[in-house]
């Protein structure tokens, strides 16, 4: 190998170990970490980066040596190192327009029949809608459920779950979401009964969001009943998170300060910029985002890292109130009855450090960029959202599954914050599922 080769390979080990380095002074969150750092696709990503080292010398040693083919005409063909060197970069520039023309038409594919917000998940009045591109269990009318008419047959008793991220169960699968339990437990205690239950529930989704919801998208079915559930979501309202909100603007009542969802669709907030042309490839994009996120992460100075702190204010829990009082108020003058469920949470002030790993949304959403919210403030906000859907129950005389005391704070039961294991939600679940049954029992309708 001549000198030319020897500095090739040089450059390909100090640059493949820099990496390698970079991306190994990186520690993940969560349980199970491997050595105690790494979650297990990032484990197995640092492996691959050492998987080339072994085999550099060979390879710059080929694209250092002329290559020589005999033709079948007898003539040699001679490639040059210039040529190889040439072909690999074109070879290498080909996969990767292939790559990110694979991408772009995955993200452009919709369903047959589907509007173009389907494939956005973009909704003007409620952000985002489910799409079965990204979730299962979506059916053609973008709720989380089996197919449904929407003429209700005589006899079927319709059963609409409403709520965030909790509702809706992102983390399981359909078959663990609890909408999906509850209906399976109920078709067992009334298996002579048409029972339909959707779940029309969708992370970042407030107390507002299912106001709207009920109004434009789950009225139209002729639910018998609503099941609501409510909390977190409003309270991350009463902070305007720099990754979220828009600089400069304050609490408004009609979270309108709170962009939430689509927040990476209109701009970086975080620098407040318009996007580059550069956002719009997803392989620069979420490559850049990576090597941002991970590359040395460990010695990287934070330079705004938030003090924690007490909050015993919550500005959103009065429209919290308004909006659920309103939605109660119109489902009930439609003549559909109610079930307000109180949302279980998992902060506790005497978390181990494996359980505090797993708490994530304070950082992200009860900070103002400078200052968040501690555990305490966490659980003393979760609690004062949950009396306040115990005294709407009480005041309106509505249907109370109280479900937050029933799940036990731990890992068993919550995979982070406020969302659940299959545990927690069949846990979940059969608390609704005691309130429906009663209802049932009184009005006369199910037996």
């Amino acid at each position: 190998m001549n000198n030319r080769g020897k500095a090739a390979l040089a450059l390909l080990y100090a640059g493949d170990l820099l990496l390698f380095a970079g991306f190994a002074l990186h520690s993940d969150t969560g349980q199970e970490l491997i050595l105690g750092k790494y979650a297990l696709p990032y484990f197995l990503f640092l492996i691959v980066l050492l998987v080339p080292l072994p085999f550099l010398p060979k390879f710059v040693r080929f694209l250092a040596t002329p290559s020589k083919r005999k033709l079948k005409d007898g003539l040699t063909l001679e490639i040059t190192a210039q040529q190889k060197v040439a072909y690999l970069a074109a070879v290498t520039l080909l996969a990767v327009v292939l790559m990110e023309s694979f991408y772009q038409v995955v993200k452009s594919m919709r369903p047959s029949g589907k509007p173009p917000d389907y494939m956005l998940q973009f909704h003007p009045f409620l952000q985002i809608v489910p799409s079965e591109l990204t979730y299962t269990g979506i059916n053609l009318h973008g709720f989380r459920g089996p197919e449904i008419e929407e003429k209700k047959e005589t006899g079927v008793y319709r059963i609409f779950c409403l709520g965030g991220s909790t509702t809706f169960n992102p983390f399981l699968e359909f078959e663990d979401s609890y909408p999906r339990r509850l209906e399976k437990l109920l078709k067992a205690k009334y298996p002579n009964r048409k029972i339909e239950l959707q779940n029309a529930g969708m992370g970042w989704y407030t107390s507002q969001h299912s106001l709207i919801n009920y109004l434009i998208r789950v009225r139209r079915f002729q639910p018998d009943l609503l099941v609501v559930m409510h909390g977190i979501n409003d309270l991350f309202r009463s902070f305007s998170p720099p990754a979220y909100a828009i600089s400069g603007i304050g609490y408004r009542s009609d979270y309108s300060h709170f962009l939430g969802p689509q927040a990476d669709l209109f701009m970086d907030l975080s620098q407040q910029r318009e996007p580059t042309l550069a956002d719009a490839i997803f392989l620069v994009r979420e490559g850049t985002n990576f090597f941002t996120r991970n590359f040395f992460s460990d010695l990287r100075y934070r330079a705004q890292q938030n003090q924690v702190v007490p909050v015993t204010r919550f500005q959103s829990l009065p429209s919290f109130l308004r909006n659920m009082e309103s939605l109660c108020g119109l489902a009930t003058s439609h003549g559909v009855r109610v079930i307000l469920v109180t949302q279980p949470f998992f902060y506790r002030p005497d978390l181990t450090e494996d359980e505090r790993r797993v708490i994530k949304l304070p950082q992200e959403l009860t900070t103002d960029g400078a200052r968040q919210a501690d555990l305490s403030s966490m659980a003393n906000g979760m609690n004062q959202f949950n009396e306040a859907v115990r005294r709407l129950a009480e005041e309106k005389k509505l249907p109370l599954a109280d479900a937050e005391p029933t799940l036990p704070k731990t890992l068993e039961f919550f995979k982070d914050d406020v969302h659940y294991t299959p545990k927690g939600s069949q846990r979940l679940a059969e608390q609704v599922a005691k309130m429906i049954k009663i209802i049932f029992a009184s009005n006369g309708r199910i037996k």
